[in-house]
C-alpha cells in the first residue's frame, strides 16, 4: 500500500508540473484522499496514516454491505412467515 500511495503522489506531482492536474483523470476515493493530502493542508497526514484511512474506509463499506445483505435476509424471513 506504501508502494502505492509512493506511486500516487508522483503521478500527482507530474499531473501538477504538467498543469493537467484538475483534468478528469482519476476520481477514485483513494486518488481523491493522496491529492488532499499534497494539497496545501495545514496538518498532512503521514503515509501510514493514509493507509490507515485508508483501511477504516475498507471496513466500513465491507459493514455497510454486510448489514445491507443482513437486512434483505431478515425481510425477506419475516415475509416468508
Amino acid at each position: 500500500m506504501l508502494a502505492q500511495i509512493a506511486s500516487k503522489k508522483a503521478k500527482i506531482h507530474a499531473q501538477a508540473v504538467a498543469g493537467t492536474l484538475d483534468e478528469g483523470g482519476d476520481n477514485d476515493v483513494f486518488t481523491m484522499l493522496v491529492k488532499a493530502n499534497e494539497d496545501e493542508a495545514k496538518v498532512k497526514l503521514s503515509d501510514d496514516e493514509l493507509v490507515s484511512k485508508m483501511a477504516c474506509l475498507f471496513e466500513y463499506i465491507y459493514q455497510y454491505h454486510m448489514m445491507q445483505d443482513w437486512q434483505r435476509v431478515y425481510y425477506a424471513f419475516c415475509r416468508s412467515r
